[in-house]
């Protein structure tokens, strides 16, 4: 829930009197104006610092988030119905799979915002574009051809220890899937060196990539999903149809999220093939915001509320790249 006008204020007011008082100005028992407020910026360093702590407060609450807790409880859930069990997370990857515009990539937005509350960095590979909107991932950077260097046959990008997506919407599909190759060598070298922190790999359009994992072309992706878990990297994995992705990576998610099945019928069958007659028939039938969520072999219809984020993600400025890239 965003802040309003007279919480914006009331904090601001608040930060100012700390200011004053902490500076030694014996101006801080002075009640300022609204302009002055603005005018020093206390207005919006305000409104950020309290979008900031709701943020916090709604990843807390998706997690039953207890802080006397040193190490989280995998067996809490969302406090409004939503489960997922991070450890389990560790152990293996994350599949989201449904049919258009029944919230797939809204539900992958919420479990990236609540694995960076617990320390996790995300990698978000979005060939689609809207990430940067829908998601509270603090970094973007858009990838162009330009970002490939022709003469040293290797791609340029930034690579900060924070999380970050790569916004690869410009790009065509056979490119694509080169830069998001490139990256996750790069990505599994660094880990392997020091992975000190989870990673967790996002990949929108997922059958763009997971066709064929045991292919010579998708080597990257199938080490990172087979033996991730030694240094620390696991992915989740977003798609509109179980039919179009390696039966091989879908044994490798022992946590997944269906959303309503497509009409297409090989993808009836796939299901029909891992869940059986009747919960195919629940899939099809599933409204927009609900999924059936598999964990631990164990089957259950939950409602996923729409998450929205709490700021916009900014683009990554680097001087250096851009001179190159140009």
């Amino acid at each position: 829930m965003l802040p309003n006008k007279q919480q914006i204020q009331e904090k601001a007011l608040e930060l100012w009197h700390q200011h004053q008082f902490k500076n030694g100005d014996p101006s801080f028992a002075i009640t300022p104006t609204l302009a002055e407020l603005r005018e020093n910026g206390f207005l919006s360093l305000a409104q950020s610092e309290l979008m900031r702590d709701n943020a916090r407060a709604q990843s807390e609450e998706w997690v039953g988030y207890n802080e006397h807790v040193a190490k989280y409880d995998s067996s809490l859930t969302y406090n409004f119905g939503i489960p997922f069990d991070i450890e389990e997370q560790e152990d293996s990857n994350n599949l989201i799979t449904g049919a258009n515009k029944t919230g797939k990539s809204r539900l992958a937005c919420g479990i990236a915002s609540v694995l960076q509350t617990f320390d996790w960095k995300i990698r978000v590979f979005d060939n689609v574009g809207i990430w940067k909107k829908i998601s509270d991932i603090p970094v973007f950077y858009m990838i162009t051809k330009r970002n490939y260097d022709k003469e040293e046959k290797e791609w340029v990008y930034p690579f900060p220890e924070t999380s970050m997506i790569f916004d690869m919407s410009l790009l065509k599909p056979i490119m694509q899937k080169k830069f998001v190759d490139s990256v996750l060598e790069k990505l599994w070298n660094k880990q392997v060196k020091n992975g000190s922190r989870w990673t967790l790999i996002i990949l929108e359009e997922f059958q763009l990539y997971g066709r064929n994992i045991r292919g010579s072309a998708a080597q990257n992706i199938l080490r990172i999903m087979s033996a991730g878990r030694n240094h620390k990297i696991r992915v989740l994995a977003i798609t509109v149809d179980l039919a179009l992705i390696d039966t091989a990576f879908i044994r490798l998610c022992s946590q997944r999220y269906y959303g309503r099945l497509s009409i297409e019928e090989n993808s009836k069958r796939k299901f029909r093939n891992y869940h059986g007659l009747d919960w195919c028939r629940i899939a099809t039938e599933l409204d927009l915001g609900f999924f059936i969520y598999l964990v631990k072999d164990k089957l259950q219809v939950v409602n996923v509320p729409c998450f929205e984020t709490k700021r916009i993600s900014v683009a990554h400025n680097n001087q250096r790249l851009v001179a190159k890239s140009a």
